[in-house]
């Protein structure tokens, strides 16, 4: 499967942790599960951003970050050409990070894995397996 940063996020924040995607993180041992090469970018910014919001302190974003170097995720780390993200996100209305994911999962024939209902719907118009809390994850 290809998670995307919705769901590796929700791992680390109470208020965002659900059953569905404590599942998913039961499952990321069992299973090669991907993501781009720049998952650890926008994870760090997202943390990063939570610091600066006051939801965690800089002591928690770096535990948070060691924790996270830790996870069993493969990286994709293919070079995707430029114009092929762009035309799935124009194609999909994405934004580029999106499209990344996206693409990764397209080329390598796997599920996408998201919180984010417009991602949710860009797989679906794509024809592509998405699973998200609205459907039930297959074992």
């Amino acid at each position: 499967m290809v998670v995307d940063a919705s769901i590796t996020l929700s791992w680390f924040f109470d208020d965002q942790v659900s059953p569905f995607t404590e599942a998913v993180l039961e499952r990321i041992a069992r299973m090669p599960t991907w993501v781009p090469a720049l998952w650890s970018l926008e994870f760090v910014n997202a943390l990063l951003n939570a610091q600066g919001r006051g939801r965690i302190k800089p002591a928690q974003r770096m535990a948070m970050l060691d924790e996270a170097i830790r996870l069993p995720l493969r990286v994709d780390y293919e070079a995707v050409s430029s114009a092929e993200i762009d035309k799935l996100a124009e194609r999909y209305a994405l934004s580029a990070y999106d499209a990344t994911y996206l693409e990764l999962a397209i080329r390598r024939a796997l599920p996408l894995v998201t919180l984010d209902k417009a991602f949710v719907n860009a797989a679906r118009t794509a024809k592509h397996p998405v699973q998200t809390t609205l459907t039930p994850l297959r074992r």
